[in-house]
């Protein structure tokens, strides 16, 4: 029988640098996929203003990060490889609104109380080993100001087995992208509560839903399905024009964004009080 990797913070450590060095491995990160479909949330969410000051915790080779500085936001970055942190060093260092990036090992950050309007935290706590599942999260409660909100992702209640995979050189079977943990919608809502946030939305979601305008214009996409479909968004969109409701409660949000059960990604948003 094969015996389990034994993730340690010096192999993590590793094996991100390895990673982050393959051009294949960054072209399917998660915010280089979705990243769009984050923004638009915030958009929609009425979370993204010009000048706001924000964190990225994980930002990884800065694919958020590049959305963010777009926007006009004052971006940090944070990162426990330190391949990836000089990548985004040297990536960003024309933008004015750039602050710099930094490698972290556990909390806490070099940051004084209440320094964020958002941090963002994609795809990390999936990631994390025990001693710090819980320091982060808080951390990132002291971090953020009053009425800052943060925004966490994880994958939907991932079945690790799926992903494992095996090393005949080393008789090791591990995940392939360094998951530790799954997690479920009741956990998450019930831990984000648990750390004091007020939440704003907590479901599972499908960004790639909202990674592009609703209505395709291209014709080759125009058959029986879309059609059905966007009668189904005007539909939701017309009872919202009749019965606003705010985020995250909008038919036509939730129509379009794939609030169900089985949605692949994991969301919560929530706000210090």
């Amino acid at each position: 029988m094969p015996k389990d990797g034994k993730w340690t913070p010096e192999i993590i450590n590793r094996f991100w640098d390895y990673v982050g060095k393959q051009p294949h491995s960054q072209e399917i990160c998660f915010s280089n996929l979705f990243g769009k479909g984050i923004i638009q949330l915030l958009i929609e969410s009425h979370s993204l203003q010009t000048d706001m000051v924000a964190l990225d915790y994980g930002c990884g080779p800065g694919f958020l990060l590049e959305h963010l500085l777009e926007k006009g936001l004052i971006c940090y970055g944070v990162d426990y490889s330190t391949e990836q942190i000089e990548l985004v060093k040297n990536k960003f260092a024309n933008f004015h609104n750039w602050k710099g990036a930094s490698v972290i090992v556990k909390p806490p950050l070099p940051f004084p109380d209440a320094s964020f309007d958002l941090i963002m935290c994609v795809e990390v706590l999936e990631h994390l080993m025990p001693d710090v599942q819980e320091i982060i999260p808080q951390e990132i409660y002291r971090l953020l100001k009053r009425n800052g909100r943060a925004l966490f992702t994880t994958p939907n209640n991932e079945d690790l087995n799926i992903n494992s995979v095996y090393c005949p050189f080393c008789d090791t079977k591990f995940h392939r992208r360094q998951h530790l943990r799954s997690i479920n919608a009741e956990y998450m809502l019930s831990t984000m509560h648990s750390y004091g946030f007020n939440i704003l939305f907590c479901e599972s979601i499908d960004f790639s839903a909202l990674q592009t305008p609703h209505f395709n214009s291209k014709w080759k996409s125009w058959n029986l399905r879309f059609f059905v479909k966007q009668l189904r968004f005007l539909k939701n969109h017309l009872i919202d024009c009749l019965n606003p409701k705010s985020f995250p409660n909008g038919r036509a949000f939730r129509y379009r964004s794939g609030c169900k059960p089985n949605a692949p990604h994991l969301c919560a948003f929530v706000e210090k009080p």
